[in-house]
């Protein structure tokens, strides 16, 4: 028994030096696929064109054009498809060792995303955050869709707002107004920072319904 304990130990040293050995400084994760014309922009301004191995950095700003798509696969596992015209910011990503310093913050501004988290929402859940200008979302392991409509963005279906569809685990969305706990096959609605979030039927959810990279094209 004392040499499968020794054994396991090693195995997770071993895998916590691969993480943060494949991670540099700054880096979050890397690009999977891309899918159109994809953009990073750093906090000083600056812009580059994403490809396929890429890496993504702590403090960037994704941005998908129309008819594109991004698959990033983070230091921790967890992985995000970002659909087309979307604004996705990195506010703060660590992997660490130390459960209670493992972080993950992300914003989105504009648009949608679809993502399964990895060991940071496992370790840390308190440290795991998705914000908008309406609401924030937390998680107890999960995967789920978000998308954040804004100024008729997403079509004459989907009233400005924020959408959330649960696909696996629980998911906490969180606002000036309230919170509320959703599970997996349910769907949320909030258009105003003041009101809490309320449950919506699945065909109030719009595009959630839809892949959000058609034909598996983003899919390892």
């Amino acid at each position: 028994m004392m040499k499968s304990r020794n054994m396991l130990g090693i195995v997770a040293i071993l895998g916590a030096a691969a993480f943060s050995g494949w991670a540099g400084a700054a880096e979050a994760g890397r690009v999977v696929t891309v899918v159109g014309r994809v953009t990073a922009a750093t906090p000083d301004g600056q812009i580059r064109t994403l490809a396929s191995g890429a890496t993504v950095e702590n403090g960037e700003m994704l941005i998908t054009g129309a008819n594109s798509f991004l698959r990033v696969r983070f230091v921790d596992d967890a992985y995000v498809i970002l659909r087309p015209n979307t604004r996705f910011q990195i506010e703060g990503y660590q992997l660490s060792e130390r459960a209670e310093e493992n972080l993950s913050v992300f914003r989105l501004l504009k648009g949608g995303f679809r993502t399964v988290t990895g060991l940071i929402g496992q370790r840390n859940q308190r440290g795991y955050s998705v914000r908008t200008s309406l609401a924030t979302i937390g998680v107890r392991g999960t995967e789920f869709q978000l998308m954040h409509c804004d100024k008729d963005d997403c079509g004459p279906n989907m009233p400005d707002g924020d959408y959330l569809g649960v696909d696996r685990g629980t998911v906490e969305m969180t606002t000036a107004g309230g919170q509320q706990s959703f599970n997996a096959g349910e769907y949320a609605y909030v258009n105003r920072p003041t009101v809490p979030p309320a449950a919506v039927a699945a065909e109030q959810a719009g595009l959630l319904h839809t892949d959000p990279c058609p034909g598996a094209t983003c899919e390892q």
